[in-house]
């Protein structure tokens, strides 16, 4: 659907267990492949995230808030 512009917004929403725990394998991994991907295709997104926080820093902080700015 984002290839055909089918869709105007992409919203993900991280949740179940502690998301975290797996930033760098899915997260992370996920945002390198939709840079790669989807590099000059212009769509809304928009991520959330449930967490209890334990293992949020900074640097997850400021990634996951820089990719809301690129898609």
């Amino acid at each position: 659907m984002i290839t055909k512009k089918k869709a105007e917004t992409l919203m993900l929403d991280w949740f179940g267990s502690e998301p975290l725990m797996y930033f760098d394998e899915v997260i992370a991994k996920f945002r390198n492949f939709r840079k790669k991907r989807f590099r000059n295709v212009f769509l809304g997104f928009t991520q959330q995230i449930t967490t209890n926080g334990i293992l949020l820093n900074e640097k997850r902080i400021r990634m996951m808030n820089y990719e809301q700015t690129l898609f």
